[in-house]
Formats: structure tokens, sequence, C-alpha cells
């Protein structure tokens, strides 16, 4: 699992002030924070705005770029400043929005907002694409991808599982050649037409207040690539603070988008890289439990598939 970055309260509140020209500062911490930001609501100067603290710019580049990009379409909140700190941390300062995340929510609030969020996500297929090359993650500048086809991006993230060290990957060959067979299969499947993805879609990146969707964030992985890999999601069905937010939104996709062509084999090849992509960053970060539930759960998926 990635880490944020861990600024003191002490230095924060400096970094508000100097971007609120000296200005007297309030600030909090948001109710959840990001798996790979420190986040805080700043207040100053009649004024609510959030500052977020992350491992580089590249991220914040590419809010501002969907910000500028979207924001006629879709509540993505405007990016105000953008720096790097003396440690190499980045800092971005954007418009406050309210509301909870959407893994927050009450399960009946789930139900409400679910086609909100679906009807959002739609609105991302717009005349950006024409604006494009290549596939995969986008460069905030030349908005390029570094692939030449869809399918050759997801083998690319398939080979993350020659980097397992063997001393965890010994006792388990039979079910790691299990999911990576299959994924193998299944990418044959994906189609090679281009679309917008954003990468990170759902749970605590859509904040929203009471029946309305207020802020798409952390537009960080977006890129090329298959629409479907943002509505795959039933691997983190296993993950207690998101498992009802993901079951809604699966079930919401399978009832609008289940007569697609080689729909559920998509939705399983996207959600099994989901699950090599975090074992990966598991091993490497020492997290072997984790690696392993994630293991499992990558099984667990493969039982229940259905073609």
């Amino acid at each position: 699992m990635s880490r944020r970055p861990g600024l003191s309260a002490e230095r924060i509140t400096s970094l508000a002030t100097e971007l609120f020209a000296g200005e007297q500062v309030e600030i909090a911490p948001v109710g959840t924070p990001g798996m790979e930001t420190q986040a805080f609501r700043v207040d100053a100067a009649g004024a609510t705005r959030c500052l977020r603290i992350g491992s580089g710019l590249c991220g914040f580049r590419k809010d501002a770029w969907a910000a500028s990009t979207f924001g006629d379409l879709l509540p993505v909140p405007e990016v105000r400043a953008m720096g790097e700190l003396p440690d190499g941390d980045a800092y971005c300062l954007t418009d406050w929005a309210p509301g909870e995340t959407v893994q927050d929510l009450t399960t009946e609030q789930v139900q409400r907002i679910t086609p909100l969020v679906f009807e959002a996500w739609t609105r991302l297929q717009t005349g950006v694409i024409d604006r494009t090359s290549g596939f995969g993650l986008l460069d905030p500048d030349t908005l390029a991808g570094p692939y030449r086809s869809h399918r050759e991006r997801l083998r690319a993230d398939l080979a993350g599982v020659e980097g397992w060290p063997d001393d965890w990957t010994d006792a388990r060959r039979h079910a790691i050649s299990a999911v990576v067979d299959r994924v193998g299969s299944l990418i044959d499947a994906c189609p090679v037409e281009r679309g917008l993805v954003h990468g990170d879609w759902g749970t605590n990146n859509i904040l929203a207040d009471g029946d309305r969707v207020t802020a798409i964030l952390d537009w960080e992985a977006a890129g090329i690539g298959d629409p479907l890999q943002d509505i795959a999601g039933r691997f983190w069905e296993f993950w207690p603070p998101v498992s009802t937010c993901v079951r809604a939104q699966a079930d919401h996709a399978d009832q609008q988008l289940g007569r697609l062509p080689d729909y559920r084999a998509r939705v399983l090849c996207y959600d099994l890289l989901t699950g090599i992509s975090e074992i990966t960053e598991s091993l490497a970060d020492g997290e072997h439990d984790f690696a392993e539930r994630c293991l499992d759960r990558c099984l667990e998926l493969l039982e229940t598939y259905i073609p």
C-alpha cells in the first residue's frame, strides 16, 4: 500500500500562511485522508480551500489539467496554486468542495448517489480524446500515453509479477500461475478503441453532498484505455471501508453495461490486474500479509467468474 507524506501541523500551517500572503489561517485535516496525500481544510481571508501534500507535482498537474478540461462538465475543483517543497514533496491548493467521500456514506446514501456517480463517469468521454495520442497514463503537457495499444499497456502491467521476490512466490506458484494465466487470456478480449480512463474512480476520490456529486478528485492516474477500467471494482469488496459503495457501483454497472461485448471478461481482467498491482506494491513495502489477502481475493474472483 502506498504511503502519504507526513508533514507536521506546524509545517502545514506555515505553508498555508505563506500561500495566503501572511493572513491568519485555520487548518483542519479532512475526515478521510487520501491514500497517497495529506489533505487539509484551510480557512483564511474569507475563503475556504483544500491544501494537499503529495510526493510529487505530476499528479497535481494532472488535477489542473482535469479542471480546465472537464470543469464545465464535472465538479473538478480548480487548482489555485501548486509547487515543490524543500524536502521533495509537493503541495496543491484547490477550491474547497463540500460533502463526504462515497465510501463514508451510509448504505441508503450510497444507493441514492450511485446513479449520479455513474452519470458523471459517462461525461468523461468527450472531445478531449481527439487531442490525445497513445495509450496508458497521459502526460499532462503532451497529452500522450507511452503505449502503442491498450493491450500492450495491460501486458506491461501484468509483467509486474516478474519482480515479485522468490521467497514469497515459491510457496504460491500454483495460485499465482492461475491468476497470471487467466489475465493473459483475458487481455485479448479487451477492446482496441481509445477511451478516457480516470484511473482511480470511486470510493475516496468522489465527494457527495445530499443527492449530488460535489467533486471528482485525484486525476494522477488518468489516461487512455478502456473506460471499463474505472467501473471494474469488485476486487475491493473484501476491504470493509469501501465494500458497500464498490458493490453498489458494480451492480449498477452490470445493469447498465452488462450487454457490452466481453463485458464480464474485461471487468475480470481489470480487477485481477488491480490485484496484481496491489501485490506488487505491498511486497515492495514488505507488507506480505496484505499481499496474501490480495492474492486470495484474486482467486475468489476467479472462482465466482461467470462468462
